[in-house]
């Protein structure tokens, strides 16, 4: 085992690897971590995280060596899960969540893109200074699982998109923008690939959402929204 773990080519070595993360996933246990001591272990976790999808892509290693890689990354991936679930406010996390789930994707691991994504939620919901920059990555997340064949993705980003938008309030009017923007780019990006069942989910979703006159894109808004995909999907259908 040792000399296999010798065998990566670029970065840390593997027992490296091991260790930090055995060390990370004892502190994360600590009882009464404040909200910037789990923020900094989400950040070394993601870290270590993004370590090892760079060994996975770029190293030599034998078969015994990458399952116990590929069962590391989970190990990574559910312990930084449940510490996101308990409470952190890390902006440099979202990107590296961002970058996670893309290498996730497009390797078609469908379960941990699906995982990673999951984490966006209590991320958003417990911290409205990240709400901008996390809706944006959700849309962008979304886009790229529909083209990447992973359409569950998709309407994962777009449910946590709604479940973020029962947050907001009258003065997040921006943001709610910013939401129903990203909705309407999933749902564009549905029609392109010619899913309709996704495009007709992500639709139903908004609508469901920003029909309600408690809501502050209801009205004029929301008619714009279902114009645009109107057309848009009427020219597909020509196409």
């Amino acid at each position: 085992m040792a000399e296999e773990s010798t065998r990566i080519v670029h970065g840390p070595t593997f027992k490296n690897l091991l260790d930090n993360v055995t060390k990370l996933e004892k502190q994360t246990q600590k009882k009464d971590l404040s909200s910037d001591e789990k923020s900094v272990l989400a950040q070394d976790l993601l870290s270590c995280l993004l370590d090892a999808l760079d060994m996975q892509s770029e190293a030599v290693m034998s078969q015994s060596v990458k399952e116990q890689m590929s069962l590391t990354i989970e190990r990574i991936v559910r312990r930084f899960k449940l510490l996101a679930e308990q409470g952190i406010a890390c902006e440099a996390c979202l990107e590296k969540l961002k970058n996670s789930c893309i290498y996730f994707m497009r390797a078609k691991h469908e379960i941990l893109a699906k995982e990673i994504v999951a984490v966006f939620q209590p991320v958003l919901v417990t911290n409205s200074h990240l709400r901008a920059e996390g809706i944006r990555k959700l849309g962008m997340l979304g886009c790229l699982a529909m083209k990447d064949g992973l359409p569950e993705v998709t309407i994962q980003c777009a449910n946590i998109v709604v479940i973020v938008s029962n947050e907001l309030t009258e003065t997040d009017a921006d943001l709610e923008q910013e939401l129903l923007q990203m909705l309407q780019d999933m749902a564009v990006m549905a029609a392109r690939m010619r899913d309709e069942a996704r495009f007709s989910a992500i639709v139903s979703k908004a609508v469901v959402r920003y029909s309600a006159e408690s809501t502050v894109y209801a009205g004029s808004k929301m008619v714009e929204f279902l114009l645009t995909l109107f057309f848009y999907g009427f020219g597909q259908t020509l196409c």
